[in-house]
């Protein structure tokens, strides 16, 4: 056959089967016999559909690619007949979306659901660019679909299926943690607080450390809080940014002003962010002074431990602003 004239942007597509006939306009019956063919339109590919008794030579001749079919209703919307249900909705969709990017991630979705009895292929044709497009038919839909076939070599396979396995949650992808430090004064409350809850709620993606330009122990009010707050930091200790200095951080986010100020330097390849937080204990001193109880003195550590939460939560992607 001659290639048809189109683009690679509409030479991949699903057309839907037709209800009645092309010529008659008569409708199908179920289960009956009918004649499909795809002619070349000015927009691609055009689907038309015949009854057997309207079905002639020139038709056949006219043609870019014919297929006897069988006409069935329309499905009524059931669970796939195999877990990787998402196969053929994710198919849908980049067909839909035609990123040339994905030509080969679509391919080989559309031979996993011809082997899982899915799609049956009915030929195989050329566009104008050369290039060859599967022609797909739906079991049950009687859909057709225009699938590029990208030629894929052996060594190309493995790493597409590894991208199918992803998009459909087969297997997840493998996430590096960053190794986080969060530096303050003397690392006994604030960066203990975003220690605490990053090895709390990121623990996949973040590996977190905490230290202080001093030592002054760990905050018993910070514990506390943090507990109220089901987070356990009691095993958690104070310690120097100098023990550090053989760790491979890839962030540290300085949380006062001061530690700011005294950061030291850092390799070029470890990020420095500074986001500063009020400190509790300091707040919770001269409120006890001017004769703040001990419980407004606990509500400055879980305002603070409650912002650090909400930063926290963004990490680490809003490292990347």
């Amino acid at each position: 056959m001659l290639p048809y004239a189109s683009n690679k942007s509409t030479s991949w597509e699903v057309k839907a089967r037709g209800h009645k006939c092309t010529e008659t306009d008569e409708p199908f019956e179920e289960k009956e016999f009918l004649m499909s063919r795809l002619m070349s339109g000015a927009e691609g590919m055009v689907r038309e559909d015949y009854k057997l008794s309207a079905w002639d030579k020139d038709k056949q001749a006219e043609a870019l690619f014919y297929w006897k079919t069988q006409y069935r209703l329309p499905p009524v919307k059931k669970e796939a007949a195999f877990k990787e249900e998402n196969a053929e909705e994710i198919l849908r969709q980049m067909v839909e979306e035609k990123d040339e990017s994905s030509v080969n991630v679509v391919f080989l979705l559309a031979v996993m659901l011809e082997r899982k009895r899915i799609l049956i292929e009915r030929g195989v044709q050329r566009d104008a660019e050369g290039r060859q497009i599967r022609i797909y038919e739906h079991k049950e839909s009687g859909e057709t679909f225009l699938i590029p076939d990208p030629e894929l070599s052996l060594d190309q396979i493995e790493e597409v299926q590894q991208e199918i396995a992803l998009k459909l949650g087969w297997i997840k992808a493998e996430v590096v943690p960053v190794n986080i430090l969060f530096l303050c004064t003397g690392n006994s409350c604030r960066s203990q607080m975003a220690e605490g809850w990053a090895k709390h709620l990121k623990a996949e993606s973040l590996q977190a450390f905490s230290a202080g330009i001093e030592k002054h122990g760990l905050n018993p009010n910070a514990v506390k809080v943090m507990a109220e707050a089901g987070v356990d930091i009691t095993a958690q200790s104070s310690q120097h940014i100098d023990e550090f200095k053989e760790v491979p951080l890839d962030v540290v986010v300085t949380v006062c002003d001061r530690a700011h100020e005294s950061c030291p330097v850092f390799p070029e390849d470890c990020k420095v962010v500074h986001v500063s937080f009020d400190d509790p204990p300091t707040l919770a001193k001269a409120l006890a002074e001017s004769g703040g109880d001990e419980e407004a003195q606990l509500a400055i550590y879980r305002r603070v431990r409650d912002e650090i939460r909400e930063f926290v939560e963004g990490l680490p992607g809003s490292l990347e602003a």
